[in-house]
């Protein structure tokens, strides 16, 4: 690091900066697509989840079977409908490349003012786009919220020019691609407090909010979830239990870890911005640790409020000249993350010449009956009505017409290696179901009865 410090003003006048940026923002979008195909995508069973929703949705109903539930029964995901197109169009691929295009965006939409100057705006974006909630997001899966990522960057243009309206429908859209980031958006209303704008900035988006939390859960919720959400659980059950959650030592780990990327830049920030993203930080800290995770879905926000006084200052001068010192040592701090990459959960194992097989597989199971699948690919079974995955099933095995299992699928998240077996033998040895496909532990079973 220092000896990149010594040499930056060689390095900041080539064109090293842009192209360090460009090639990282080819090559993760490619790897996580490769990484998808092989069938080590750790965000296989959420991906098929949406598949599945997606799937009905198309086909007239919005229960997905895979999880057991209504889409509209548990999140404000309302812009899932957004996702319908590219789903029908393209398929589950152009859902992965969708998610990435909605991280790249956001990332060149937060550093396009500052495209005068390259070397300022690609380290920066560079910053964005190694930190750990962003650069894993490539690899995890698909979820609908992330068309939020270029609406937040959208809004946050939008209170930086002071349009009003135009910040109240991102502001909109963000609550309704998922409830959380009403959060993501109050720390820009508490910024608007802290610098004294109109009344109109805090009352307008704020009684939106509540409207918005008020039909989800009032109206929309009770009809078509109930019993109530099945995240209940997960939320503290009193004040007491959410404070002893915050101030525990695993929180300062959490916010730590997730500000180290952005630290440099966050303090040549005028101090104001730090609370940007400190309102939706201070909510994850109360819940579980899964919540808290670098390499999950959730973070993907935090990290672009983290880079709030990069987008909202308005003199852009202030990141020019000797400032461009402290973006490349934002950039090194992202690239410090590296090696926490080491914790994400790849899973072992997968190739072309298995993928070949478990696409003949897909091939014999027709579209109308039902599936239980267990292995790393159950989004690729799981546009249907009715599939299951075999670590999270509800229903026994002869509540569908296939099954599907992968022999060596057993990471140790999900591992129940002698229940695997024992089903394996048991529908092996069962004269109600015929096995049709027994290649490199890959298995398809037939139930023989009852067959739509």
């Amino acid at each position: 690091g220092m000896i990149l410090m010594a040499r930056w003003d060689r390095v900041e006048k080539s064109l090293l900066a842009p192209l360090i940026l460009i090639l990282p923002a080819l090559i993760l979008p490619f790897l996580g697509l490769r990484q998808f195909l092989q069938f080590r995508d750790p965000g296989d069973v959420d991906f098929a989840c949406y598949v599945c929703a997606l799937w009905n949705m198309a086909h007239g109903s919005t229960r997905y079977s895979i999880a057991d539930m209504d889409i509209f029964g548990s999140h404000a995901n309302y812009t899932v409908v957004f996702w319908l197109p590219v789903h029908l169009l393209t398929g589950e691929i152009g859902l992965k490349v969708g998610k990435a295009v909605c991280l790249l965006s956001a990332i060149w939409l937060a550093i396009r003012r500052h495209q005068g100057n390259l070397r300022i705006s690609s380290w920066a974006g560079l910053a964005l786009l190694l930190s750990p909630p962003v650069a894993s997001q490539f690899f995890f899966g698909f979820h609908p919220e992330f068309l939020a990522a270029p609406l937040l960057v959208l809004a946050m243009d939008a209170y930086r020019e002071e349009r009003l309206g135009r910040f109240t429908i991102y502001a909109g859209l963000m609550a309704y691609s998922k409830e959380v980031f009403t959060l993501a958006v109050g720390g820009l209303l508490l910024l608007a407090l802290i610098e004294r704008r109109a009344w109109k900035w805090i009352l307008i988006p704020g009684l939106l909010f509540c409207v918005q939390m008020a039909l989800y859960w009032f109206v929309i919720m009770p009809h078509f979830a109930p019993l109530g959400m099945r995240f209940n659980p997960l939320m503290p059950a009193s004040p007491a239990i959410a404070a002893n959650l915050l101030f525990r030592r695993q929180t300062l780990k959490y916010i730590l870890e997730l500000a180290l990327p952005f630290l440099p830049l966050m303090l040549a920030s005028p101090r104001r911005y730090l609370l940007v993203p400190l309102p939706l930080m201070l909510f994850y800290s109360v819940f579980p640790d899964s919540f808290r995770d670098l390499w999950r879905h959730y973070q993907f926000p935090i990290a672009i409020l983290c880079l709030a006084g990069f987008i909202l200052e308005k003199n852009a001068a202030h990141w020019n000249g000797p400032r461009g010192r402290t973006l490349l040592a934002c950039a090194i701090s992202a690239s410090l993350c590296v090696p926490y990459w080491g914790r994400m959960p790849l899973l072992p194992g997968g190739d072309f010449a298995r993928a070949r097989n478990v696409e003949r597989i897909h091939q014999l199971i027709p579209e109308t009956a039902s599936v239980m699948v267990s292995g790393p690919f159950t989004t690729r079974f799981a546009a249907r009505k009715e599939v299951m995955d075999w670590v999270y099933r509800v229903k026994p095995f002869d509540a569908f017409d296939y099954v599907v299992i992968d022999a060596k699928f057993k990471p140790e998240w999900a591992a129940r290696p002698v229940e695997l077996d024992r089903d394996l033998d048991s529908l092996s040895r069962s004269p109600d179901w015929m096995r049709m496909i027994e290649v490199d532990s890959l298995y398809l079973f037939r139930r023989e009865a009852g067959i739509q």
